[in-house]
Order: structure tokens, then C-alpha cells, then sequence
């Protein structure tokens, strides 16, 4: 019993991680990279910063498919699937400092699509953990 919860552990710590990972982009659309090599994510459609549910969409698939990824990136080095699927692109911007992430952060506001988020992670962390014991 000890193992399998020390298991279970694991593996919420490591989807947690993960889940980090697919909003890195959250605030204002770039990730901690992004700020600092001065580059960020827009809506293809309309030219804006990318909508949070926009980012979470474009990060999904680097998880699952990144062979597809990498190959798509040498093909079209500009978008990559998750581009294609959220309607973004990256383009330049201003470079910042690490520490805008922080003040991001203590001026976010709560939005009904950050529930969805939510939900959709919890759904595909469900089915990443069910593949995980099924590999057991």
C-alpha cells in the first residue's frame, strides 16, 4: 500500500507540474522565455494577445504529439500544430524582465474561461493518469 500511494504521489506531482507547464504562457501571453527573449502569442484572427484558453490549447499538443511537433517545426518553422488548432502565432515584442510576472500575477482577475481551463485540465490529466496505470 505504501508503494501505490507513494505512486499516486508522484503522479499528481508530476500532472502538476505538467499543468504548469501548459499555462506558462497565462499571463499576457508569454511564457517566462518569451519575456525575456522578447517574443509573445496572438490571435491569429485579430492580431490581439492571445486569449488564456488560446495559450492552454497551443501548449496541449507538445505534450502528447512533440515528435509531430518537432517535425511540423521543420517543416514550418513559423506555426506549429498547437498554432494551428488555437489560431496563434508568436511574433516579437518587447522584452522584459522576469520579475513582470509577478506583478501580472498580483493584478490577474478572475475570468470564466480560466473555470474551463480547469476543467479541460482536470479532463485531460484524468485520462494522462488513467494511460499512466494502464502502463503499470
Amino acid at each position: 500500500g505504501i508503494l501505490e500511494f507513494n505512486d499516486q504521489i508522484l503522479r499528481i506531482g508530476f500532472l502538476s507540474v505538467f499543468f504548469i507547464y501548459l499555462n506558462k504562457d497565462f499571463f499576457k501571453a508569454k511564457s517566462p522565455a518569451k519575456r525575456i527573449l522578447g517574443y509573445q502569442i496572438i490571435n491569429r484572427k485579430n492580431g490581439e494577445r492571445a486569449s488564456e484558453l488560446q495559450c492552454f490549447i497551443r501548449n496541449l499538443t507538445i505534450c502528447v504529439i512533440w515528435p509531430l511537433e518537432v517535425i511540423v517545426g521543420l517543416i514550418n518553422p513559423e506555426r506549429r500544430i498547437g498554432d494551428f488548432l488555437a489560431n496563434t502565432k508568436v511574433i516579437k515584442s518587447d522584452k522584459e524582465k522576469l520579475k513582470t510576472i509577478w506583478v501580472d500575477f498580483k493584478n490577474m482577475r478572475l475570468k470564466p474561461s480560466y473555470l474551463l481551463i480547469i476543467i479541460i485540465g482536470i479532463i485531460y490529466f484524468y485520462g494522462v493518469n488513467k494511460i499512466m496505470i494502464g502502463l503499470d
